[in-house]
């Protein structure tokens, strides 16, 4: 079965401009800092009733590193975000509230908060998670010295959609067990993701990204056409075009509430994407590493579909989707137990991987 999605043009890069004819107000400022280092970049969707916890965690940051905060509402008439962002720029310096005249959708305001940020490095995190006080402290060193075009790092999940009260140390860590390991493994010292560790899904966690603004504009920022995958894309292009690296350290909180995986349309298409755009890439080399990487791609994508199963309880019969895209028979029979054992051998190497 073909991809619902076009490889053809994914890495074009005229995606960053598209809406250059709706224009982003500026609200209201608090920021006096005059040569900040970063750009701590929200882009924000009628979400008051998280947005000040985000913002929150990222005023509580310990570092010496200059930064300031910009929120880009893209919320249309809704003024739920505009309240209590202006409640806590009353109260804070170094906050800026930016509204869009009209809606731009995921892509385009993700793209408009690289646009309106001034500095060498923003970090776009997601205006319902929050950041731990080490996070910069942390990463921006590590930005600085390896030059890189991005940073990502691990997360703790707040889960609220298994109506988890998690609090402190009681964050749900069930579905890192593998992040855990390597984690005390490399004594949380960075590594370099390479473009053959697309075919094992090695990408940014979801929800906070450390970039470079100037080579994410050369690449084009988000493309709308992949939807809900399309900041899998974006890591693609980074990982191609330059230097990302992975700190495995739990420096970020992922609020699970509002998700859109919940929906049978957004597991397809993140199954599909990442399968297909590892089948494209293998189209291209030789047929040794096709076949190889071939079944770490088949692996990686029933460990993918195994989890979204469980996670989100779907109703896909993941089997006779996988079968239809092409997936080894075999693996397909085994157990998500012994698939579960094969993807944690084929990740041991990130462990003996050279330290950042």
């Amino acid at each position: 079965m073909k991809s619902c999605f076009d490889f053809k043009d994914w890495d074009k890069q005229d995606n960053l401009y598209k809406h250059e004819n709706v224009k982003s107000r500026l609200i209201a400022s608090s920021i006096i800092e005059k040569s900040p280092d970063v750009t701590f970049a929200i882009p924000a969707y009628r979400r008051g009733n998280s947005i000040r916890e985000t913002i929150e965690s990222i005023i509580k940051q310990k570092t010496k590193c200059k930064f300031i905060i910009m929120v880009v509402d893209d919320s249309g008439e809704d003024d739920t975000v505009e309240k209590c962002v202006l409640e806590v720029i009353h109260s804070c310096d170094n906050v800026a509230l930016y509204k869009n005249d009209t809606n731009l959708g995921q892509a385009g305001n993700w793209n408009r908060c690289i646009e309106l940020s001034k500095t060498k490095w923003i970090v776009i995190i997601h205006d319902d998670d929050m950041l731990c006080d080490n996070y910069l402290e942390t990463v921006f060193p590590l930005a600085e010295k390896s030059r890189c075009t991005e940073i990502g790092v691990f997360q703790y999940k707040y889960d609220l959609l298994k109506h988890k009260d998690n609090v402190g140390k009681n964050f749900n860590h069930s579905q890192s067990y593998a992040q855990s390991i390597l984690s005390k493994m490399r004594k949380k010292s960075a590594f370099c993701v390479y473009p053959n560790d697309i075919y094992q899904f090695i990408l940014p966690s979801p929800g906070c990204w450390f970039v470079n603004r100037e080579q994410v504009i050369k690449n084009g920022g988000f493309n709308a056409d992949y939807g809900v995958t399309l900041d899998g894309i974006f890591h693609f292009k980074n990982i191609m075009t330059g230097k990302v690296l992975i700190v495995p350290d739990f420096l970020m909180i992922r609020r699970i509430e509002e998700n859109t995986f919940l929906e049978r349309e957004a597991q397809v298409a993140v199954i599909d994407m990442l399968y297909h755009f590892g089948l494209s890439m293998l189209n291209k080399s030789t047929p040794i590493i096709r076949s190889w990487y071939k079944i770490v791609l088949d692996i990686s994508t029933i460990y993918l579909a195994n989890g979204i199963k469980a996670k989100y309880n779907s109703e896909i019969n993941m089997n006779l989707l996988l079968k239809e895209y092409g997936v080894n028979k075999f693996l397909l029979a085994l157990s998500s137990k012994f698939i579960f054992l094969l993807n944690c051998i084929l990740l041991i190497k990130l462990i003996f991987r050279k330290r950042e």
